[in-house]
């Protein structure tokens, strides 16, 4: 699963450690849904919205 993780998904959490814990944290269902609507993401602010509502 990880493997396919997209690039900006991984470099957007790895600059918010409250998001990168709380990702860490979920449960395999619940990572395969945030990780869907990374790869649907289409912009940078986009993404930094999807980390943003991770970390809250």
């Amino acid at each position: 699963m990880y493997k396919d993780m997209p690039l900006g998904f991984v470099n957007a959490l790895a600059k918010n450690e409250s998001a990168m814990l709380k990702f860490a944290q979920m449960e395999k269902g619940e990572k395969e849904i945030v990780l869907e609507k990374a790869h649907n993401v289409s912009s940078k602010q986009e993404m930094q919205n999807l980390i943003n509502s991770i970390g809250s």
